[in-house]
């Protein structure tokens, strides 16, 4: 007889797998029965993936949600979320090449200065010496313009909803599988409840609790999935690639919910609760539902979620930071004296000085404009760290 997602904690109510069922990961077999039989949710960025996706890669993503049929499901924040973010991830695509092309041409200075320099050893002329350098770039053209080439979509995402074939599949997918919005009444007691949460660190949600008004988000996410769960009586399976720690719990490769979500789910609606990123869902049901997923989709999948994953902050630049922001630091000597006696690296050291000091356009303290400019040329500075996991917050703002 197949396993029952809830027999083994069921049948010993006192024992350890009653008591704490988010310390015990769920069994391939479970895995299976979560697709095959419960209610899949999708988070916002889940659904976004969509457009990330290349071609290929989205209509497996698409045909694997849509054999779920009635059990697909998202809550209304979901869709608010998605609908409001939707047009910047399109821009993103959109820039994307652009990015990489920077990006390439930037870190081919060094060759194409040594190349050239080379070259004049030899008697190259000024003219030969760009026509050798030339090579290095238009090798990078012609890449880029194979992959255009090689993955250009027939239904390229469009910011316009009304000619966007992307949206026009999605709405099909989740239609009549959203769920209805709070009302007033219940969304002021939601909010009440919320702060309490966040007092307490209790999950989901208090990790963006500085994220100002939208900062409830996870929470009704949540609680919608709670009732949900309990009106449906099915488990739930939450396809999220978000691993921030009020929604996720890593020990060793293995990354699953809060063992506080399991137990309020099933305090709730007496059902079982895990939460998946969108490749390993993908994974499942290929192994599990009536559809076929490629393993460059999964591929791509697992690079979009490693891409999601905010890098740990960097913590000798965050003091740094910190120090010279909170305090509204402004006068030159000021700022060489705190970065000159701070514990960092000389790399640091010298991306900051160079850029607060060389730099007449960057505002000090930063204003919001001074904040992007400064992470963007520190970015640069700090030779290939895409993120520093730091974003310093405006003094003004509080």
């Amino acid at each position: 007889m197949p396993e029952s997602l809830t027999d083994a904690a069921s049948s010993n109510p006192t024992g350890l797998r009653s008591m704490f069922r988010g310390f015990y990961p769920p069994t391939d077999e479970q895995l299976g029965r979560f697709l095959r039989e419960g209610l899949v949710v999708l988070d916002t960025n889940a659904l976004l993936d969509t457009y990330r996706f290349t071609e290929t890669a989205r209509t497996e993503y698409l045909a694997a949600l849509g054999v779920l049929g009635d059990r697909l499901w998202i809550p209304n924040r979901v869709g608010e979320e998605f609908l409001d973010r939707r047009a910047t991830v399109i821009r993103g695509l959109a820039a994307e090449r652009d990015q990489v092309r920077t990006k390439l041409l930037t870190e081919l200075e060094a060759p194409t200065a040594t190349i050239a320099r080379y070259a004049r050893r030899r008697g190259a002329s000024a003219d030969r010496v760009e026509q050798l350098s030339a090579i290095l770039t238009d090798a990078v053209e012609k890449i880029l313009t194979e992959l255009d080439d090689d993955s250009r979509p027939d239904d390229t995402p469009q910011i316009d909803p009304d000619a966007d074939p992307v949206l026009t599949q999605i709405e099909v997918l989740i239609d009549n599988r959203i769920g209805g919005a709070f009302d007033p009444k219940d969304l002021a007691t939601l909010n009440s409840q919320w702060k309490l949460r966040c007092t307490g660190h209790v999950p989901p949600g208090y990790a963006d609790a500085k994220k100002g008004e939208r900062s409830i988000g996870d929470f009704l996410l949540w609680e919608q999935t709670l009732r949900e769960a309990k009106k449906q009586s099915l488990p739930v399976l939450l396809v999220t690639n978000d691993r921030k720690p009020d929604w996720t719990r890593e020990d060793g490769d293995y990354v699953g919910p809060r063992p506080e979500l399991v137990s309020e789910m099933y305090a709730r609606s007496e059902q079982p609760f895990h939460l998946v990123d969108v490749h390993t869902f993908l994974t499942l049901a290929n192994a599990h539902l009536s559809t076929t997923v490629s393993s460059n989709t999964v591929v791509e999948a697992t690079l979009l979620a490693s891409a999601e994953v905010t890098p740990k902050p960097d913590p000798e630049l965050t003091d740094v930071l910190r120090v010279l922001v909170n305090k509204q630091v402004s006068d030159t000597e000021t700022i060489v004296e705190v970065l000159s006696q701070a514990q960092v690296s000389s790399l640091v050291l010298d991306a900051l000085l160079d850029l607060v000091l060389a730099d007449p356009d960057v505002p000090w303290p930063p204003g919001e404009e001074g904040e992007a400019r400064l992470q963007r040329a520190l970015d640069l500075a700090l030779s290939g760290k895409r993120d520093l996991g730091f974003r310093i917050s405006n003094p003004q703002a509080g």
